[in-house]
């Protein structure tokens, strides 16, 4: 989308060319704002970016009814704050121009029941071209509810609606559920954070037993507890299109998740179910446990920050061991204590289908780790797992190095924030070594120390098929930068690599600039806030000039000004390869953003990032 042309109110006249908003390409999503006053507001990624829009020779302020738009092949969104006539009236026009189906957000509105009113008509006249439909951050009274149940059950163009964060109560709740019910297209229901009670949500799960189109729902923060969860149990029995289901934060507890299991049983739909902080326990986890084999459907199940105490673990063996279908399990941050681990990898050594295992943020310790690692010996499945802030010491790593000597799967392993001592360090990068598979290693927040890091990286530098690496949060000094660069250099196939807050500086950034001239593997590149200056940035472009692989990087908080930008302009000259650049939270002035503003006009395939200093 671009800015083709611009007609100030006042008369005065101004040809901007193919001016395009700063930090954005072509082929970026927009989002349009119209507030009260039709001043613009333009975000990317849900982060808002105010764009300040010039005045006219006369000092008239320009709006953006006075753009003319021109829409390419970039999906939209239009967010109102309220639904005055001249505010509908002026979306009306841009919606003509477009050829795509839109996003309509009405966030935080003030709005009377008549303004409502007016704009459940726009949206009826406009449905051919809404496919989303978002009214989330509103706390609508009853009336007004009731009012966007009519516009839902009208609008049968709409594939999603969001109702989120809207304190909506039994009343709302059952009007709404009248609405979706009648409506014949929705695939995407958005209600969390609402209190609908029990009549609310027996009216939800009601029409859910026979709708025939909705395949994701989210109810998570909506206080349902174990009554609400029961209803989803009997919709679940019945309902044959739902495929994500999201009852995260509900203080279901084992009553209403044993409700829940007892209905995926004969369900063969669902695939994905998130029950994260919901005080389940021991009670919840024997359902799931006499229940597994029968659970022919369900691949993903996120169950993070519940009970699963030791009684529990021995349960959650037998889930690992007899589910059969189960890809994804998710429970990290239980309170799962150092003696859990050993029924649970029986468990583990026993599955025949996960690919993907999160235990972060459990009491791990060696003991855990020891455990783990055994059943990694027979596990010819799992391809990811996670261990982050387990509290992991050099015992365990010790075995899990020589475990990684005999699994053929493993590809990823996170180990972020745990704090790796030299020594396991030294196994870690033994068993990176040692092991056929593994690809992918996250080590941020780990402190390394100089010599931990030279364990791994001497590894990583001659790792074949190694991709991806972070060690974001130790220091790296200038020795250990030589090494860095070395790996960037030769490693023929790292992708990658994270080296945020490493305390890089200029010596850092030399090594790194000098090896970006010469890899051609290397398509991401974290560096933010490693304080390497305007010089620093120098010796990274002009790397980036002589690169052909890089499409990534990201240089946020690293003290750069405006002399940095020279060097940014001579390297986009000859790099065709790079699509974006964050500079944000820099000291970028207003020439700078000038000069950056120029520097993506004439690279139309290039996203610049920046913010201007304060």
């Amino acid at each position: 989308m671009i800015i083709e042309s611009v007609k100030f109110s006042c008369g005065c006249e101004c040809d901007l060319g193919d001016y395009k908003f700063v930090g954005f390409s072509q082929s970026t999503t927009f989002r349009y704002t119209f507030n009260e006053a039709q001043q613009g507001t333009v975000s990317h990624r849900n982060q808002d970016v105010d764009y300040n829009f010039p005045a006219c020779k006369s000092g008239h302020k320009l709006t953006i009814d006075d753009l003319h738009l021109v829409h390419g092949d970039s999906a939209t969104t239009f967010t109102l704050y309220n639904t005055k006539p001249q505010v509908l009236e002026n979306l009306a026009k841009h919606l003509a121009r477009t050829r795509l189906t839109v996003t309509l957000e009405l966030r935080n509105a003030l709005v009377t029941l008549d303004e409502f009113k007016m704009f459940g008509q726009f949206v009826f006249d406009n449905s051919g071209k809404i496919r989303r439909l978002d009214l989330s951050q509103n706390k609508f009274s009853d009336e007004v509810t009731k009012l966007a149940a009519g516009i839902i059950a009208r609008t049968n163009t709409l594939e999603e609606v969001d109702i989120q964060d809207n304190q909506l109560g039994e009343k709302a709740f059952k009007a709404l559920s009248d609405g979706i019910q009648k409506n014949k297209s929705i695939r995407i229901l958005q209600m969390k954070s609402n209190n609908p009670g029990k009549a609310g949500a027996k009216a939800i799960c009601g029409f859910l037993k026979g709708h025939l189109t909705i395949t994701v729902l989210n109810l998570s923060l909506c206080a349902l507890k174990h009554t609400g969860a029961e209803y989803v149990a009997e919709a679940l029995k019945k309902n044959s299109t739902l495929v994500e289901l999201n009852l995260d934060r509900n203080l279901i507890g084992d009553k209403g998740f044993s409700c829940v299991v007892g209905a995926i049983k004969s369900n063969t739909h669902l695939l994905t179910l998130r029950v994260e902080s919901n005080e389940i326990g021991a009670g919840g986890m024997k359902a799931l446990a006499e229940s597994a084999r029968n659970i022919a459907a369900l691949q993903r199940l996120f169950m993070r920050q519940n009970r699963l105490d030791k009684e529990a673990s021995r349960s959650l063996a037998v889930v690992l061991a007899a589910m059969p279908a189960l890809t994804e399990f998710d429970l990290g941050a239980n309170i799962l204590a150092e003696d859990s681990w050993g029924v649970i990898s029986e468990g583990l050594a026993k599955n025949k289908s996960m690919t993907r295992l999160s235990l972060g943020g459990n009491v791990v310790k060696d003991a855990g780790l020891v455990a783990i690692s055994r059943a990694l010996q027979t596990n010819r499945v799992l391809r990811f797992l996670s261990l982050e802030d387990s509290a992991i010491k050099s015992e365990g790593m010790k075995r899990l190095s020589s475990s990684l000597s005999f699994n053929q799967s493993l590809e990823e392993l996170v180990l972020s924030n745990n704090v790796l001592v030299d020594e396991a360090a030294k196994f870690l990068g033994l068993g990176l070594k040692l092991s056929a598979s593994l690809v992918r290693l996250r080590v941020e927040g780990c402190k390394l120390t100089e010599l931990g890091l030279k364990y791994l990286l001497d590894v990583a530098v001659h790792k074949t098929g190694m991709t991806d690496l972070s060690v974001s949060g130790s220091a790296i000094s200038p020795a250990m930068a030589k090494l860095l660069g070395d790996l960037v250099a030769i490693n023929k196939s790292l992708a990658r690599l994270s080296v945020e807050h490493c305390t890089l500086e200029e010596a850092g950034a030399r090594e790194l600039g000098d090896a970006l001239r010469v890899t051609r593997s290397l398509e991401k590149l974290n560096m933010m806030g490693n304080g390497i200056g305007d010089k620093g940035a120098n010796c990274i472009f002009q790397g980036l000039a002589k690169n052909e692989s890089l499409k990534s990087i990201d240089m946020r908080a690293n003290g750069l000004t405006d002399a940095a930008l020279g060097a940014v302009e001579s390297a986009l000259a000859t790099n065709l390869a790079l699509t974006r650049i964050d500079l944000s939270e820099n000291q970028i002035g207003e020439a700078g953003m000038q000069q950056l503003e120029l520097v993506e006009r004439s690279n139309s395939y290039i996203t610049i990032i920046c913010s201007k200093a304060i």
